[in-house]
């Protein structure tokens, strides 16, 4: 019986998915026929925002990288961080008396019943608990498991396409580390033990960065309960004075690369929804499920590639891959590796202050002459670690990048890894 109900649960997730796409495309070709184009975007969102899981997380991230997408489209999709469609209030008093029994109003003075947040894997109600103190409570969508493992079917299917297609990517560890970094967020549990994670690390230093506070006794796997803090998104931060901006992208920086090169821990999730800013410029980070740790072994890997471009040292690159995972280094796939890398470290090894990205093309033709290069190599297997790598990457540089601030991003690359 049980597998049967799971089949069902997927044929229906499939229907679904297949229906809702379907109707968005014909809703989209009909205001393209009408001239209705200014509806577009909102049909976007909400056929996304119905998805929610993995399928939502692709509108999240296409949404930070200013140029990928028409602003319209884009403003749209950048709700979905926060403002997805929530569910009702049967569905929320069910999913609380599951996961703290048939008393659970007990445990709060006052509970909101419509969300303040909604994202891909679940929704934030707050709530005071009886001392008078603002809580966040997270609460996980039913049956997300068989959902993300029917996103995860598709995705694979993309992935090996892009792989036929490409010819010179095998994508076998990029689907391993997504899959297995889907499923832990799933698991309130170990969120909340990130989030402790955290909390050490920035106990021990005076970054201006802020975690908040778990109630590990209200919380479960499917429900995690944090203190409440307050404090405006990135896109309030663009309109404030440019110093004032520099504070923020500076903190922001190291609120994502400290715990890295200081501990091996990656936030692997940094779309704008996952933090907050604070009048004063700190951070407040959120959203704890996607967690990398690195060995010290993959850091010193970082500062080896770094010198090895800083001085044009080829060998040494080559060195810095392998250290990596990656194998059989013909000196024609050192040289494709070197194209991306030092697009990616050029802000680094530039010793001034400047903007993050000079040149709205620059990436385009870096990714452009990258896939001509390994056409003449066979395929490249990217280490696992490189997804939530890049994944942060991209996240934390859309930030500046929308920022529009200047930076001596070499000094605080430094600053950070000297101990390296």
């Amino acid at each position: 019986m049980k597998d049967e109900a799971s089949l069902t649960q997927r044929l229906s997730r499939i229907a679904s998915v297949g229906s809702t796409l379907t109707g968005t495309a014909f809703k989209t070709l009909g205001a393209k026929l009408t001239g209705q184009h200014d509806a577009i975007p909102q049909i976007l969102t909400d056929a996304l925002g119905k998805l929610k899981g993995p399928a939502m997380k692709v509108g999240q991230i296409l949404s930070m990288v200013p140029g990928i997408l028409p602003d319209d489209i884009a403003h749209n999709l950048m709700q979905l961080q926060s403002n997805a469609p929530s569910m009702g209030w049967p569905f929320v008093r069910r999913r609380m008396a599951a996961e703290l029994g048939p008393n659970w109003q007990d445990h709060f003075q006052y509970f909101e019943r419509t969300a303040t947040a909604a994202a891909s894997l679940g929704q934030v109600h707050k709530a005071q608990l009886h001392d008078g103190t603002w809580v966040a409570c997270k609460l996980q969508y039913p049956n997300m498991l068989n959902i993300i493992q029917g996103d995860l079917d598709q995705l694979t299917l993309l992935l090996k396409t892009y792989e036929n297609t490409l010819g010179v990517i095998n994508t076998e560890h990029m689907r391993s580390e997504l899959k297995d970094r889907l499923i832990e967020e799933l698991d309130y549990t170990s969120e909340l033990q990130n989030m402790q994670s955290f909390q050490n690390v920035f106990s021990t230093t005076n970054q201006p960065v802020q975690i908040p506070k778990t109630f590990p006794q209200l919380s479960t796997a499917k429900l995690l309960t944090m203190e409440w803090v307050d404090g405006v998104d990135l896109m309030t931060v663009k309109s404030w004075p440019q110093a004032d901006k520099e504070k923020v992208a500076t903190n922001l920086f190291n609120a994502w690369y400290y715990p890295l090169y200081h501990h091996g821990l990656l936030h692997g999730d940094p779309h704008f929804g996952n933090y907050k800013i604070r009048p004063d410029g700190s951070i407040v980070l959120l959203d704890f499920g996607c967690i990398r740790q690195f060995s010290n072994t993959f850091l010193v890997g970082i500062m080896q590639l770094y010198n090895a471009l800083k001085h044009g040292n080829d060998h040494a690159a080559k060195a810095a891959y392998e250290t990596w995972g990656f194998s059989n280094l013909t000196p024609e796939l050192v040289n494709a590796l070197n194209i991306w890398a030092r697009y990616l470290y050029a802000p680094l090894i530039d010793d001034r202050k400047r903007l993050l990205i000079e040149s709205k093309t620059s990436g385009k033709q870096a990714a452009k002459s990258v896939l001509s290069a390994l056409k003449n190599t066979g395929k490249v297997q990217p280490p696992r670690e490189f997804v939530f790598m890049d994944r942060a990457a991209v996240g934390v540089g859309s930030a500046m990048i929308h920022l529009n601030v200047q930076l001596n991003w070499h000094q605080l690359f430094t600053s950070l890894t000297k101990h390296l």
